[in-house]
């Protein structure tokens, strides 16, 4: 799975009437192009109310339909029907007025034949601490969603961390090799620079370029890592500087039958709420603890120059 976190302004309690009220309509039996919608997060074609508290959590998914007309197509069948026009009406050019009504009609007609694709995301919203979880990482799908949530509920929704901390990752790295943090990180790293130069190693063998590249300026911006919680759960995920959680894996939950479907939400959404929480404890660390930027760059040499 891959989610951002977002932060409720206010404490507002939730309305879940106003969910409904922004319930997604279906535009297949019409000529409509977009259209975005609450939905039930265990059935997105069902007509029951699309958000549901389960405890402290309002659960429900954002459903986009969405019908889209290759303009190259359209260039394509607009030409051929101007070409019919002219050479029925035996005139040499056809006027503008008449152009655009070709390309209206044709664009219709193709709409009308071109099923919409559905996009479908998770959203869980914790009442008490006014955090929401939106299953994506996807920014389109990001802003679209912030718009929506405020006119579907009033509030206002921003992301938890607002400014990127490029030296974060490089930190972590770091610690997970000089000891002080239950993380590995050693699978895909990312860097970049100001410049928008990027680097990539996906394995272990191409830890000595991602070393070299850090030793050149660039900040790690994306790194895959494993992390052992206090309980010593164990997660897989590539986590971000603009605090993304990419290919999240979670460990296997008991609750599958279709009686306990809001046990194992509640399962699922503890363990993702202990993976954040390790994550924040760390940002916590690396922010208040009295490092020395010369650790981290002997650090790097030893590993380039070794």
């Amino acid at each position: 799975m891959n989610f951002t976190r977002y932060q409720v302004v206010g404490d507002d309690r939730p309305d879940l009437s106003r969910f409904t009220v922004t319930q997604f309509k279906d535009i297949d039996d019409t000529y409509d192009e977009y259209s975005v919608g609450w939905v039930p997060t265990h059935d997105i074609f069902s007509t029951e109310p699309p958000a549901t508290e389960i405890g402290d959590y309002v659960v429900t998914s954002l459903r986009i339909d969405e019908r889209t007309v290759q303009t190259a197509l359209l260039k394509k069948f607009c030409a051929k029907e101007e070409q019919r026009v002219r050479t029925e009406r035996q005139i040499p050019r056809l006027s503008r007025r008449m152009c655009m009504e070709i390309k209206q009609r044709i664009r219709t007609e193709m709409i009308r034949k071109t099923k919409p694709t559905t996009v479908t995301v998770d959203v869980v919203w914790n009442v008490s601490t006014g955090t929401v979880l939106f299953f994506s990482t996807t920014r389109k799908h990001g802003a679209l969603f912030e718009d929506f949530f405020k006119e579907s509920t009033g509030l206002i929704v921003n992301l938890v961390l607002v400014e990127p901390q490029p030296d974060f990752l490089t930190w972590l790295w770091w610690k997970s090799e000089t000891g002080g943090v239950d993380v590995q990180v050693d699978k895909y790293l990312a860097l970049e620079d100001a410049a928008g130069g990027r680097v990539v190693c996906t394995g272990p063998e191409e830890l000595p370029e991602a070393m070299t590249a850090l030793a050149a300026g660039k900040k790690l911006v994306q790194a895959g890592m494993q992390i052992l919680t206090l309980d010593e759960t164990e997660f897989a995920l590539t986590y971000t500087t603009a605090d993304e959680f990419k290919s999240v894996k979670l460990p296997r939950t008991g609750g599958t039958e279709q009686s306990d479907r809001d046990g194992a939400m509640l399962e699922r959404i503890y363990l993702i709420e202990q993976l954040t929480a390790a994550i924040d404890g760390y940002r916590e660390m690396f922010l208040t603890e009295d490092r020395s930027l010369t650790d981290i760059q002997n650090w790097i040499g030893e590993h380039v120059y070794q």
